[in-house]
């Protein structure tokens, strides 16, 4: 990622300058994928839903030791809760899955279990509070496993339970499918 930032900006800007932006940017990042890592260094490596990893994530600093630089943009208040991923479930890759650091559960539309053949469970319904008011799922699906991987790197964790809400469509008549990963 940082060589395509580099090759992009390597015209316009001197290397002390892209690489001070680029800190900046890993920086953020950091901060708002610490939850994320440390829900991956507390999962059990003896689970069935848990696969190798090529890196430890254990030396990434908490967001409160970033220094000085996280600390002078204090001032302006950015979303740092939600990050969009890539995952898979079965053979269905999902692109823009939500990683909400806010939330207690995952949820997904009922068009990605049924097109992958997972049962749903219509006895098993919850509550839904969120941003935009409450509503409730249409059931659950249990034992979701849920691969994240880059080019290098690979994990698969199973989801226990997952909120299955109604699938709505776009204005020309499309599915807009929905996978939010909750890490509370």
């Amino acid at each position: 990622m940082k060589d395509q930032f580099d090759s992009y900006y390597a015209e316009k800007y001197t290397v002390k300058e892209r690489n001070k932006v680029w800190e900046n940017i890993a920086k953020k990042y950091q901060t708002i994928f610490q939850p994320f890592i440390e829900f991956i260094n507390r999962q059990d490596p003896d689970s069935s839903g848990h696969k190798e990893m090529n890196h430890n994530y254990s030396n990434v600093l908490p967001p409160e030791k970033l220094g000085r630089a996280s600390s002078a943009d204090n001032s302006i208040v950015e979303p740092n809760d939600v990050a969009t991923i890539s995952c898979r479930i079965g053979d269905l890759v999902i692109p823009h899955a939500i990683l909400d650091t806010g939330a207690n559960d995952s949820l997904f539309t009922d068009n990605i279990p049924e097109y992958l053949g997972i049962k749903i469970d219509k006895k098993n319904v919850h509550k839904l509070t969120g941003a935009v008011g409450d509503s409730q799922s249409v059931g659950t699906s249990c034992n979701i496993p849920i691969s994240i991987d880059s080019r290098k790197d690979s994990i698969t964790v199973s989801e226990k339970e997952i909120s299955v809400i109604p699938t709505k469509k776009n204005r020309n008549g499309n599915d807009i499918s929905i996978m939010i990963l909750g890490t509370k």
